[in-house]
C-alpha cells in the first residue's frame, strides 16, 4: 500500500507543478525554464548599501516617492526588492554636478570666503 501511495503522491506533485516556459534545444531534448528563474531579490540591507543610504531614508522614500521601487512580501516579516527594478531606478536618477565649496584641498580659503 505504501508503494501505491508514493506513486499517486508523485503524480499529484507533478500535477501541482507551475507552468514552465519550454524552449526546444534539439529535436530530442528540451530545456525547461521557469519565468522567475532570472529574477534576483535583494534585502533591505543590500538596498541600503547600493543606495548608500540609511534604512530611515529608504523608509521615507518608500512613503514619499511613487517612482521608488516597491518591495515584495515573501512572508511575515520578510520583504525583498527586485534587483532589476532597483538598478533601473538608480539609472533614471538625475545626474547632478556636485560642487563642494566647503572642501578646500589647499587650505587657502578662510571661513569668510565660504
Amino acid at each position: 500500500m505504501d508503494g501505491l501511495n508514493s506513486i499517486t503522491s508523485a503524480a499529484r506533485r507533478k500535477d501541482c507543478q507551475p507552468e514552465l516556459n519550454q524552449e526546444y534545444v534539439t529535436g530530442e531534448t528540451m530545456q525547461k525554464k521557469h519565468p522567475a528563474a532570472d529574477v534576483r531579490l535583494i534585502t533591505k540591507h543590500e538596498l541600503c548599501r547600493r543606495l548608500a543610504a540609511s534604512e530611515a531614508s529608504v523608509d521615507r522614500w518608500l512613503r514619499s516617492d511613487p517612482a521608488f521601487p516597491q518591495p515584495r512580501r515573501l512572508g511575515p516579516g520578510s520583504i525583498r526588492w527586485v534587483e532589476d527594478e532597483v538598478v533601473r531606478f538608480i539609472r533614471q536618477l538625475t545626474h547632478v554636478a556636485y560642487d563642494d565649496h566647503a572642501f578646500d584641498p589647499t587650505g587657502e580659503l578662510a571661513m569668510e570666503d565660504l
